[in-house]
């Protein structure tokens, strides 16, 4: 389970048998009023998630390189909890 955070510290992260490398993870889940009581699951902050693809593109272009990856981790809600939201 990875909790929606920004973290500077690189980690792996292991889907079935497959490892990611992260060097930065950012939380890009809305923050605005309008989505609070369970629906800023729904819905990202698009200033906040454009800044961090600024970031990483400007990252990559410093380190003399002409592409950026950038992950995108979606919190997917099953069950009674989803019926809940």
């Amino acid at each position: 389970r990875l909790p929606c955070a920004s973290q500077d510290e690189p980690l792996v992260l292991r889907f079935f048998d497959t490892e990611f490398g992260v060097q930065r993870r950012r939380c890009v889940r809305s923050r605005s009023s309008e989505h609070a009581g369970g629906f800023d699951l729904r819905f990202y902050d698009l200033p906040e998630l454009a800044a961090t693809l600024r970031e990483a593109v400007s990252r990559a272009k410093a380190q003399g390189r002409r592409w950026a990856s950038v992950g995108l981790y979606l919190y997917w809600v099953e069950g009674p909890e989803r019926a809940r939201l």
